[in-house]
């Protein structure tokens, strides 16, 4: 098949165009900025690019509403591997177009998308890289966070006025979500007559290209990420009373014991600091509701040591207690991160099992060929 791999960021993972390249397919890549639901000089670059070197399918991490319409004039396929969340561009009228094919790391996600009728997407975890070299020599730091803290970048502290009695409610919910691993409750409590109120006061709801529930927009952007906020800057707060943590982000949060060492680039820099921390701990997004992020697969690849909090998925996919260690509450943390710091042995073992699990049964050769099996049940 002649594919074209459309890349819209520094941090994307070649690792799918390698895996495609090596099952026999001929791959071209392309690097665009993608800003927008509809950008007619992208379209015309692409379907200028299909037409000279007849091209199959569109390949990209995630899904662009406008790549999807190409790929529909253009009479081809489009191919689209979801690793972000929340993604809006999911909400799109351009889902059900016939040339996709959606892939989605979120079981849950993927089943309400069906309910909805929608059959152009399919379940598909994400998968870590086998090609990793990592020089493992000694360990720089005991405890490592690499993420956002989502202070810059939440929409909930960027609107100006809510009555203190509504706002008390949306606080109390997110208390609420924070108290619940395994179930995105924030879009039930919301109810009509809180969402009426709310869009008194700011703009949640897209525009027609979009079908997508107000509910979802204020719960996902709004609030999921907000209460990332919260729980990221507390659960660092919280190890740095007892513990040194090394925190990569683009934002500082200053304490002692917190070493804010700014942004590091995705890819070998990162791999290697995965390898050579003691602990590295992942927090999800709660608007992801029961897959495994790929920053759990990027740890594990990497031959890291991963202390996560708990996602359905992550028992299907792997051992919880001998590939990687799953906390319930700040308080569980903290204890699991006192055991792993002394249990020397115990924590390399697993984290040599949390890699070979990756290796064996989540690696991009398997992905590939169960995506291209999906295309040619349907073709």
């Amino acid at each position: 098949m002649k594919i074209l791999f459309v890349k819209w960021s520094e941090y994307e993972n070649l690792s799918w165009v390698k895996e495609l390249k090596k099952q026999g397919h001929t791959v071209i890549c392309v690097n665009l900025m993608i800003c927008t639901i509809e950008d007619q000089q992208i379209e015309r670059k692409l379907q200028n690019i299909i037409e000279k070197n007849q091209i199959e399918a569109l390949c990209t991490y995630n899904f662009f509403p406008v790549l999807s319409v190409v790929a529909s004039n253009c009479n081809c396929i489009y191919i689209a591997w979801v690793f972000d969340s929340p993604l809006l561009h999911l909400y799109s009228n351009q889902i059900i177009n016939s040339c996709n094919y959606i892939f989605l790391f979120d079981k849950k996600q993927y089943q309400e998308f069906k309910k909805e009728g929608i059959n152009t997407v399919y379940h598909l975890p994400l998968a870590g890289d086998e090609n990793i070299i990592v020089n493992h020599e000694n360990y720089i730091h005991d405890i490592t966070f690499i993420g956002s803290l989502y202070r810059g970048n939440n929409f909930y502290d960027q609107i100006r006025f809510l009555p203190q009695q509504l706002k008390g409610y949306l606080e109390a919910i997110m208390e609420a979500q924070r108290r619940i691993y395994g179930y995105f409750i924030i879009p039930d409590l919301l109810t009509d007559d809180i969402i009426n109120d709310v869009k008194r006061y700011i703009k949640i709801s897209l525009d027609s290209q979009y079908w997508v529930d107000d509910k979802i927009v204020f719960a996902s952007l709004f609030l999921a990420k907000k209460l990332a906020n919260i729980e990221r800057e507390s659960m660092l707060v919280t190890i740095s009373k007892k513990y040194k943590i090394n925190l990569y982000s683009n934002e500082e949060l200053i304490r002692n014991n917190i070493n804010n060492c700014g942004v590091i680039s995705y890819g070998n820099e990162m791999y290697q600091l995965f390898n050579q921390s003691k602990i590295n701990i992942n927090s999800t997004l709660r608007c992801i509701q029961s897959g495994v992020n790929l920053r759990t697969m990027d740890i594990l690849s990497a031959g890291g040591f991963c202390l996560t909090n708990y996602q359905e998925e992550l028992s299907e996919q792997f051992d919880i207690g001998k590939d990687l260690i799953v906390y319930e509450n700040e308080n569980d943390l903290l204890s699991k991160i006192e055991y792993y710091l002394v249990h020397d042995d115990l924590r390399k073992e697993i984290a040599n099992n949390g890699r070979n699990r990756v290796l064996n049964e989540h690696n991009y050769a398997q992905r590939v060929k169960y995506i291209m099996n999906i295309i040619s049940l349907k073709e």
